[in-house]
């Protein structure tokens, strides 16, 4: 077997590299045809980094890595054109093997998407970003990041490669170097706005572009769009309608979601700007988390025809919300149940659970005025949360609006004993960091203002759910490649992944009271 070594490229100096060893090979998903030529790198622990070891697969794509040390590797692999693949093995333990070998690294064919850019007369299309954007769950909210890009040339073309499979929006934006503006007579001046494919505005109403691995899509051609922004500014009061807060945060949502603007704000004197906004409908939103000055705010306005400025918002208190639980009589004492009140978009004030104490009543307080869920955690595996009951009516989901006027401030919980437990094992997990089961309701008109139950899937596959309502449920196994660095668990807990998600679920029935055992396997995250 020839194997070559291709990179030591040293961090700190060491007298001598390790005695452990790691065979495998390099293959293509799909077909398994071999890779040669292929760079695997072997990446050490922070601690102890001194060296990162790069091998060069043969012309059968197999490869021997030597001099590594007795501990756990991350592997990376690289050939131009292709990618890794979600099932690449991408981890390699040799605290206890000291010499690895059938490590199967996987790589995937790569995407290519080209078209032109077009501009309004008098701009120039040279130099364009054009960015492929993922939909991916951060900072508590769905979010678009750009997963390749690419730059337009002379005139508008663009090509983008290394593009991975999946579902993407295309964004292009004007030359960072560069600013247009146009003004008619007696009209509005415009400006050279980004753009999503086919040409709009919002990425609420761009088209979803599906790649598939190895695709090459031709003719996606868009243009840059000149629109007229404007100015939205005012002033932030305290919740006493006096002093102004020292610290707010002051955001502009677009409706429907998709954009998001935050304001310049001026603590000494409460004012805000948002100098250019293109018209549409938003949500503006204030929120104040000072240590003695809570408050928030919430107002819907329309920008369409000039600048909305001397916007006086007064913060709101936070709403104190009194919640009592009827416990079942086989609630344990040692049961550990926590309530919380979990905001829907901000993440900003997000509260600790409160422990439900014996007389079963708790307050708990609405810092900001939006949608909160409602949600039960405890240690009992067959206790979990039936309804909610406001003024002894039941509430059609676990949702509250709070900024709502008339959003009670008294809520009673039923709590159920007869939940179930749902426990397995996943397969196809290997040298995936992070794995994690779902359960979501079968009859997905339960899905909204739903919060799906997730558990990890632990190293050796197996997971277990607890405290599971009675009823039917598809389960899922994901996995999620070291490579992905947003938190998997809570996107997983929202569902608007659900209805366009086209993966093999397993169908279950829990009935009341019940152990249910299954056997999954893992697939990508959604």
């Amino acid at each position: 077997m020839r194997t070559a070594l291709l990179l030591l490229a040293c961090c700190a100096v060491r007298a001598q590299y390790g005695p452990c060893t790691a065979e495998g090979t390099v293959t293509r998903e799909g077909d398994g045809a071999p890779i040669p030529r292929a760079r695997i790198f072997f990446n050490a622990p922070a601690r102890l980094r001194t060296v990162v070891l790069g091998f060069i697969s043969d012309d059968q794509g197999r490869f021997t890595a030597t001099a590594l040390d007795p501990t756990a590797y991350s592997i990376a692999v690289q050939k131009p054109g292709l990618l890794a693949s979600s099932h690449s093995a991408a981890r390699a333990d040799l605290s206890r093997d000291c010499h690895k070998t059938g490590l199967a690294l996987k790589l995937t064919p790569a995407a290519i998407l080209s078209g032109r850019i077009s501009v309004p007369p008098g701009s120039t299309p040279e130099g364009s970003r054009v960015e492929v954007l993922k939909r991916i769950w951060m900072g508590g909210r769905w979010q678009f990041r750009p997963a390749a890009a690419g730059t337009s040339g002379e005139g508008g073309e663009y090509r983008i490669s290394n593009v991975p499979a999946g579902s993407y929006l295309l964004r292009a934006q004007p030359p960072a170097s560069s600013s247009f503006s146009f003004r008619s007579a007696g009209g509005p001046e415009l400006f050279v706005s980004p753009s999503y494919y086919p040409g709009v505005l919002s990425p609420a109403q761009a088209r979803n572009i599906a790649v598939d691995a190895g695709a090459e899509l031709a003719g996606l051609d868009f243009a840059l769009l000149s629109t007229p922004l404007y100015r939205v500014s005012g002033k932030i009061l305290s919740s006493e309608g006096l002093k102004a807060p020292a610290w707010c945060t002051v955001l502009l949502r677009s409706n429907p979601p998709g954009l998001q603007h935050e304001a310049r704000y001026q603590a000494s004197d409460g004012t805000f700007s948002f100098p250019t906004v293109a018209p549409g409908e938003y949500d503006l939103l204030a929120v104040s988390a000072e240590s003695t000055n809570f408050g928030s705010a919430a107002r819907r306005i329309v920008i369409n025809n000039g600048d909305l400025e001397s916007l006086d918002i007064a913060l709101e208190p936070p709403v104190p919300v009194l919640f009592k639980a009827i416990l079942p009589n086989s609630a344990a004492s040692g049961s550990g149940i926590e309530v919380s009140l979990r905001p829907l978009s901000s993440r900003t004030l997000d509260q600790e659970p409160v422990a439900l104490p014996s007389n079963g009543k708790v307050k708990l307080f609405a810092f900001v005025r939006e949608r909160y869920r409602i949600e039960l955690k405890t240690k009992q595996s067959n206790l979990y949360l039936r309804s909610v009951l406001a003024a002894g009516r039941p509430l059609p989901s676990f949702v509250v609006d709070y900024s709502r006027p008339d959003a009670p401030d008294e809520l009673t919980l039923e709590i159920a004993a007869d939940g179930a437990v749902i426990e397995g094992t996943a397969s196809g997990l290997s040298g995936i960091s992070r794995c994690f089961a779902v359960l979501v309701p079968s009859d997905l008109s339960r899905l909204a203002d739903a919060a799906l139950l997730t558990t990890p899937i632990s190293i050796d596959g197996r997971f277990r759910f607890t405290s599971v309502p009675p009823g039917d449920y598809l389960v899922y196994a994901f996995f999620q490649p070291l490579s992905d660095a947003f938190d998997l668990q809570p996107m997983l807990q929202e569902p608007g992944w659900v209805p366009t998600f086209k993966g093999l679920p397993l169908t279950v029935t829990a009935a009341p009271g019940s152990t249910v055992r299954i056997q999954l396997n893992a697939q990508p995250a959604p």
